[in-house]
């Protein structure tokens, strides 16, 4: 864990069941200081921890306050019930977040069968859910009486094959003859001095064993590159038959596992097939070392992945699978940031238009109020012009004026009524603004998961090419492998 750099994304979740013996509250056992040191710092690296028991008293107090996330059931004893309200309350206290010891506590009490609470301390209260009804049926480990009443219908058809491999011929293909064992075992042929023998041991007993004669090829290549970082070398193992009319170079077998290192003797009472003259002279073994190099550095290359998006390389030999997995983690966080990118420069524009919308709404309040008035004062005016031509007042001039002042009040209540719906519609139109930035960040936000998705991911390949100085000969040598009777592999 600490050998990895710091995340903000969740890279691995560590889950262990029945935790009890191995957390608990006073006694120390190896487990506890690695798994206290997880709880308290894995959040840092990306390492989740997920810890199950049936009773909160097995795990120790300073853990359960290092746990956001609580699933809780019903709670048999009472004793259950105050370590868990005890370690919320501390998990709550870390986090400066709200807690409600008593409401949490009628919550726990009310619980039924398959109904859970869900408290996270980053969130703004619990939450309540049932699970699906399951059933199962768990008996535990079989009984050496119902194991033979399971056995004894299919005893009859192991019997029957049993018979029919011991009287079926060896080889359905073979010619009459060809499976007949030979008379006496061939001696081990002598070659010349300089030429390196490996035997592999059979797996049974040198008995009817029959080593035949192959060429090994042990060579390493080099492969390094300074813009994808990669440098590695690989090992080639061939293994081609020796027949009497030369190698043959079409058909090449699977080697053994480091064949190279194994003995130099063979196995006692073991034959040997016949060895072609060729295959005991030293100096053919230092041309096929020549030409094995020369063929290592025409022929072999190392082909690794890369994803320009992220700016990452495949290690030597990594699989295209295996490469989008290691992958995975990075693009998340790659994800994570250019959506983090995007929000903040969204939040920016968002911002100021809700700066503007306060003002805006500051703007219409202010435009309501002195509608209202001028609406007020308007018919007032009005008022005041009807009751004095109800009362006969005689100066006309008086009259005209009361009519030119009314005229002109209610026009100002009109144009104070028009910078209302103009406020109005100017707090629609940022609200508008708002609405599609809004929407342009959630198809930005899934424009870019979907380009980091990891099983759509762009890769490219590049192969990589040795230099004749990065290409090295091992091993060549006459590698005897044993067969059986029947000519089959017996390694």
């Amino acid at each position: 864990m600490r050998s990895q750099k710091g995340t903000t994304s969740l890279r691995a979740l560590l889950y262990m069941d029945e935790i009890y013996g191995y957390l608990p509250p006073s006694a120390n056992p190896p487990s506890k200081k690695p798994m206290m040191t997880i709880l308290k710092q894995g959040r840092a690296f990306g390492l989740g921890c997920l810890l199950a028991t049936q009773n909160p008293v097995d795990l120790d107090y300073k853990a359960l306050s290092n746990i956001g996330s609580w699933f809780l059931g019903r709670l048999q004893t009472e004793r259950d019930k105050l370590r868990v309200l005890d370690g919320l309350e501390g998990a709550a206290g870390s986090q400066n977040s709200q807690f409600d010891r008593g409401e949490m506590e009628k919550l726990l009490s009310g619980l039924g069968n398959r109904v859970f609470l869900m408290n996270n301390v980053h969130e703004d209260g619990p939450v309540i859910f049932h699970v699906r009804w399951v059933m199962s049926y768990l008996t535990g480990p079989l009984t050496r009486t119902q194991i033979k009443t399971l056995m004894d219908p299919k005893r009859g058809d192991f019997e029957k094959i049993s018979r029919e491999t011991t009287t079926a011929p060896a080889n359905p293909m073979s010619m009459p003859g060809m499976n007949a064992p030979s008379a006496s075992p061939s001696p081990r042929p002598l070659v010349g001095s300089g030429v390196k023998e490996i035997f592999i041991s059979p797996a049974g007993s040198g008995d009817d064993v029959t080593y035949h004669p192959h060429l090994l090829r042990v060579g390493t290549v080099h492969f390094s590159s300074g813009k994808a970082g990669v440098d590695g070398s690989r090992t080639v193992r061939l293994v081609n038959p020796i027949l009497a009319s030369g190698i043959d170079w079409e058909k090449s077998l699977p080697p053994p596992l480091k064949c190279e290192d194994s003995t130099n003797e063979p196995a006692s009472g073991a034959g040997f097939a016949e060895l072609p003259g060729f295959a005991m002279n030293a100096a053919n073994y230092k041309q096929v070392e020549k030409d094995f190099a020369e063929w290592l550095y025409r022929n072999e290359r190392a082909d690794i992945f890369s994803c320009p998006s992220l700016k990452a390389w495949a290690q030597l030999g990594e699989t295209e699978a295996a490469f989008r997995s290691r992958l995975t983690q990075e693009a998340r966080e790659v994800r994570d940031e250019a959506v983090e990118k995007i929000r903040a420069a969204m939040s920016k524009k968002i911002a100021a238009l809700e700066s503007k919308m306060k003002t805006a709404e500051n703007q219409r309040a202010k435009e309501k109020a002195e509608s209202s008035s001028a609406a007020m004062q308007a018919g007032v005016s009005v008022l005041g012009g009807i009751l004095g031509a109800f009362l006969g007042r005689k100066s006309g001039i008086g009259s005209i004026t009361r009519g030119a002042s009314s005229i002109g009040k209610a026009t100002s209540a009109y144009k104070q009524h028009q910078d209302v719906a103009n406020a109005e519609a100017k707090i629609e139109g940022i609200t508008a603004e708002i609405q599609t930035i809004q929407k342009e960040l959630d198809e930005e936000i899934s424009r870019i998961s979907e380009s980091f998705d990891i099983a759509t991911l762009q890769l490219e390949t590049e192969s990589l090419k040795p230099t004749k100085t990065d290409v090295k000969v091992d091993s060549i040598a006459l590698l005897w492998l044993p067969h059986d009777g029947r000519g089959e592999k017996a390694w």
